[in-house]
C-alpha cells in the first residue's frame, strides 16, 4: 500500500520531467544556432564599436602628414588657402565645403566634388594655412570631411562593407539578439539548478540510509529529527507517505549497530591470554 502511495507522485512527475528536458534542448539547439549567425555581427560590432571611441588617437598617428604641420607664423586668409587648393585641383571639380584649421599646427580642409565619387563623399585638399603647401589629397566623407579611416569603419560596422546584403545581415542579427541573451541566460539558471550538490537536497532513501556511513549515530540522529519534525507537522500526510516505516527501519538499524559493538566491546573486555 505504501508503496504505491509514495510511487504515484514519481510517476506524475515524469512526464513534467520530460517535458521540460525537451524544452531544455530545444533551447540549447536554438541558441547554439542563435549564436552561429549572430555571432559574426557581435564581434565586428563590439570591434569597430570599440575603435570608434578610439579614432581622434588613431587618426592623429594615421593621417599625422595631413593633419599636422611645422610651419609657424600668421596664418593667411581663408580665401587665399582656398584659392591655393582650387589652383591645384584645377577649373572642374565644384568647391563643396572648408573647414578652417582647428588651431596653430594643424591644417585647413578644403573640400571639393567632382564627377565619378559616391554619394556624400568629396575630395579634400590639406593646406597649410601659413605656407599654403597642400599636405595632402584624399577622399572624405560628408560636409565635416570624415577621413577614409573613420569611413571604412563606420562601413564596416553598418554592414559589414557588403552593401545591401550586408546591411540586410546586421538588421536580422540585431533582431534576434533578444533571444540569444534570453536564452543563455535560461541555460545558466538551469544548469546551476542541476549543478547544486546531492546534500543541499536531502531525500527519505538518504535518511534511512545515512546508517551505513562513518559515523552511523550522528547521521542517525539528526536524520531521524529532521523526519519527526515533517511527521509532526504533516501528521497524518507523513503516516500515510511510510515515514514512520522509514523511522522504525532506520531505528532498528542502528540499535542492531549499536549492539554490534557493544557486544564486541564486552568481549575484548573479557579476553584473558591463557
Amino acid at each position: 500500500m505504501s508503496t504505491q502511495t509514495l510511487d504515484s507522485p514519481a510517476a506524475s512527475a515524469r512526464p513534467r520531467a520530460a517535458s521540460g528536458s525537451a524544452l531544455l534542448a530545444l533551447i540549447t539547439r536554438l541558441h547554439f544556432y542563435v549564436g552561429l549567425f549572430v555571432g559574426p555581427f557581435i564581434l565586428v560590432a563590439a570591434v569597430t564599436g570599440t575603435l570608434f571611441v578610439l579614432t581622434p588617437q588613431l587618426e592623429s598617428v594615421i593621417y599625422a602628414d595631413q593633419l599636422r604641420t611645422t610651419s609657424t607664423g600668421t596664418a593667411r586668409p581663408l580665401a587665399d588657402q582656398v584659392e591655393a587648393a582650387q589652383r591645384l585641383i584645377g577649373p572642374g571639380p565644384r568647391l563643396f565645403a572648408v573647414r578652417p584649421a582647428p588651431g596653430p599646427g594643424q591644417t585647413t580642409r578644403v573640400m571639393f566634388t567632382q564627377p565619378g565619387m559616391g554619394d556624400s563623399e568629396s575630395r579634400a585638399l590639406f593646406v597649410d594655412p601659413v605656407t599654403l603647401e597642400i599636405k595632402g589629397d584624399m577622399t572624405v566623407y560628408g560636409t565635416s570631411g570624415t577621413l577614409p579611416f573613420r569611413t571604412k569603419l563606420d562601413y564596416l560596422h553598418r554592414n559589414l562593407m557588403l552593401g545591401a546584403v550586408g546591411r540586410n545581415y546586421s538588421e536580422l542579427a540585431a533582431s534576434w539578439l533578444w533571444f540569444a541573451t534570453v536564452g543563455g541566460m535560461v541555460l545558466w539558471f538551469a544548469r546551476r539548478g542541476r549543478a547544486q550538490p546531492a546534500a543541499a537536497r536531502p531525500s527519505l532513501a538518504r535518511t534511512a540510509g545515512a546508517v551505513g556511513g562513518d559515523r552511523p549515530g550522528v547521521f542517525l540522529r539528526h536524520r531521524i529529527d529532521l523526519v519527526q519534525l515533517g511527521r509532526r507537522a504533516r501528521g497524518p500526510i507523513a503516516r500515510a507517505t511510510g515515514v514512520d516505516h522509514a523511522i522504525g527501519v532506520a531505528q532498528a538499524a542502528g540499535g542492531r549497530r549499536h549492539g554490534d559493538g557493544a557486544g564486541r566491546r564486552a568481549r575484548a573486555s573479557s579476553w584473558r591470554p591463557a
